[in-house]
């Protein structure tokens, strides 16, 4: 006679499951961003996916951005499926922050002659942009809160003077440095020839 045969198929619901859980990150601006995220599986994990085109996912689970980032919060679904279609998802924020101050470019110490005018040009770089920039020697001298032009306010006495100039981004990360703008006298001009001999006045 013909044997029955019977089969029995177990079909594979379990799904894949991150270990350890991923955890929220926090990345500096213009730094790259790499985080690495782990799965497992009863059978075996297949693919790895990401919902922000911001990013992008490798088939072993390396997170790492895709495009330059700015200053925000990024909200990332990422999904695990395993080699018989389940999946597995989880949300986590990367926050991009912005913790560093402004680098000067130009700096210098100036020097004029009493009566001149002051004129000189300070410069900083920042990956937020530069916002504003403050002195604290303000009876003597006047900086452009834009442009970074130091100038002198009125006439100033001979001497050294010392200026704290502070310069901030947008996020208000501030960077600040002393410099010396110094007031010589004027050279002094002499009535009297150079040469000859004898001569003294007479009374």
């Amino acid at each position: 006679g013909t044997a029955n045969r019977s089969f029995t198929f177990n079909a594979d619901a379990t799904l894949p499951y991150f270990n350890p859980l991923p955890t929220s990150q926090v990345v500096e601006l213009g730094s790259a961003f790499g985080y690495d995220v782990n799965a497992s599986d009863n059978i075996a994990v297949d693919t790895f996916a990401i919902n922000d085109t911001n990013f992008t996912i490798n088939r072993s689970g390396y997170i790492t951005n895709a495009t330059g980032l700015i200053v925000r919060t990024y909200s990332l679904n990422i999904s695990v499926n395993d080699t018989s279609g389940n999946r597995n998802s989880t949300t986590i924020n990367v926050t991009v922050q912005d913790t560093i101050a402004p680098a000067f470019t130009v700096l210098s110490n100036p020097s004029i002659t009493y009566g001149d005018a002051l004129s000189t040009q300070f410069n900083a770089s920042d990956l937020s942009g530069i916002n504003t920039w403050w002195i604290n020697n303000t009876p003597y001298f006047i900086i452009n809160s834009t442009t970074g032009l130091l100038t002198n306010n009125g006439t100033i006495a001979i001497g050294v003077y010392y200026v704290n100039l502070s310069v901030n981004d947008t996020y208000n990360n501030i960077n600040s440095t002393i410099i010396t703008v110094t007031v010589s006298a004027q050279p002094s001009s002499s009535s009297s020839s150079g040469g000859g001999g004898g001569g003294g006045s007479s009374c």
